[in-house]
């Protein structure tokens, strides 16, 4: 995946870093909740435009 050039990687910490742990530790995934939301606009929209 290709980034802006101003967009850098940051470290993981504070609760994001706890959400990781106990994703890693259940065998779960880690979810960002922006993504989900722009993935249902854009669900929404492809239905609306069939």
């Amino acid at each position: 995946m290709k980034y802006p050039l101003q967009r850098q990687s940051q470290p993981v910490s504070g609760i994001a870093a706890q959400k990781v742990l106990e994703a890693i530790d259940s065998d779960k995934g880690v979810v960002n909740d922006r993504m989900i939301a722009l993935a249902a606009r854009r669900r929404q929209k492809a239905l609306k435009n069939g």
